[in-house]
């Protein structure tokens, strides 16, 4: 795979974010990482609104600019993401299976709004067996026929406001008693990867954790997700 191919995409507005993706900028050149990047820093991409108008809609307008570049091999990360190793093992996994998607434990009944479900036909009762995956970071291959469908999906469901729910446990969403609270981008991207069988081919604590206070991150791990603490 050549580094031309690839890319990194990352949009932090805001508040803390630009602190973030500034940090990940750094992290990436200090470990030697050869792709290009698609990293807005306090500005949003042409053709993005605000979050306070759709929720995390400008990660789907960020990763369609980065395709329309011509870049195959995408990997989305969020500011709260820094790299400690380079990525090579993240790219081959996305070469070689079409995508990196880590489970992040939970399931689409916990974290799909009626609004979601309803638009994709899809029940609770099914969502129940849909495994949630992160998408702090992520990374699809726009080279081959899912991949695109997967990406022009998330992109219409993020133009419908489908991404939108509250964050906090919200009757308005759901009132299952299986509903949690909304994970917006997350439960869109992980209902659309399902529909094409794409189930999480990653774990946590493989190539990517969460920092922990008094841990030790795990041999292997090449990127981090930490937030504002750092």
């Amino acid at each position: 795979m050549a580094s031309s191919d690839r890319c990194i995409v990352n949009v932090g507005v805001g508040g803390w974010y630009p602190t973030g993706s500034a940090r990940l900028r750094r992290t990436l050149t200090d470990v030697g990482e050869d792709a290009n990047q698609f990293i807005y820093i306090d500005r949003l991409p042409i053709g993005a609104v605000p979050h306070s108008s759709n929720m995390y809609a400008y990660k789907a307008v960020a990763l369609e600019r980065a395709a329309g570049y011509g870049y195959r091999y995408l990997i989305w990360m969020d500011s709260s993401i820094y790299a400690v190793r380079p990525l090579d093992q993240i790219w081959e996994i996305i070469a070689r299976e079409g995508y990196y998607f880590v489970d992040n434990g939970f399931n689409l009944a916990q974290t799909a709004t009626n609004r979601l479900l309803n638009a994709f036909g899809i029940t609770r009762d099914h969502a129940e067996q849909v495994p949630e995956i992160t998408t702090c970071c992520f990374g699809i291959d726009v080279g081959t026929d899912k991949g695109d469908a997967v990406l022009k999906q998330f992109s219409s469901a993020a133009r419908q406001g489908l991404f939108n729910g509250n964050r906090e446990h919200d009757v308005n969403d759901s009132e299952d008693p299986r509903f949690l609270h909304c994970r917006h981008d997350q439960s869109a991207l992980s209902l659309i990867a399902d529909l094409f069988g794409m189930k999480p081919n990653a774990k946590y604590n493989e190539l990517l954790a969460y920092r922990k206070d008094g841990q030790d991150v795990p041999e292997g791990v090449c990127v981090i997700n930490c937030g504002h603490r750092d």
